[in-house]
C-alpha cells in the first residue's frame, strides 16, 4: 500500500510539473523591453514590473524540486534519475531562461526610463 501511495504520488507530480512547464515562460512573453532606436524618444512605454521574472524563477525552482523528489523517491521503479531530470532539466531550462529574460527586459526598461526622465528634468510627456 505504501508504494502504491508513492507511485501515485510520483506520478501526480510528474504531471503537474509537465502541465506547468509552459506557464514557465510567462516573462518571455508577457514582459516589454524597451523599444530599440533613437535616445530622444519622448516617452517610453515598457514593463517595470517584476512580477513575470519572479514567478518565472519560482516555477523552475518547484520544477528542480519536483524532479529531485521523483529522482530520490525510495520506490522508484526504472530510472528514477531520469526520470526526475525530465522533469527538472526541462523545467530550470525554460523558466531559468524565460526569467532572466525578462529580468533583463525590466532592467533595461527602469534604465532607459531613468535616462529620459534625466533628460527631461522629470517631465512627462502629454498623452494624446
Amino acid at each position: 500500500e505504501g508504494g502504491t501511495m508513492i507511485r501515485r504520488n510520483r506520478l501526480l507530480v510528474l504531471l503537474v510539473s509537465w502541465l506547468l512547464l509552459p506557464v514557465g515562460g510567462c516573462s518571455w512573453l508577457l514582459v516589454k523591453g524597451p523599444p530599440e532606436g533613437p535616445d530622444n524618444l519622448e516617452s517610453v512605454e515598457c514593463t517595470e514590473s517584476l512580477t513575470a521574472p519572479v514567478l518565472d524563477g519560482m516555477l523552475g525552482a518547484l520544477g528542480v524540486i519536483a524532479g529531485v523528489y521523483v529522482a530520490i523517491s525510495s520506490e522508484m521503479d526504472a530510472h528514477p534519475l531520469l526520470v526526475g531530470a525530465t522533469i527538472a532539466v526541462p523545467s530550470a531550462g525554460l523558466a531559468g531562461w524565460s526569467a532572466y529574460t525578462g529580468f533583463r527586459r525590466v532592467e533595461d526598461c527602469r534604465e532607459v526610463k531613468r535616462a529620459l526622465q534625466l533628460e527631461t528634468g522629470g517631465r512627462t510627456a502629454p498623452h494624446e
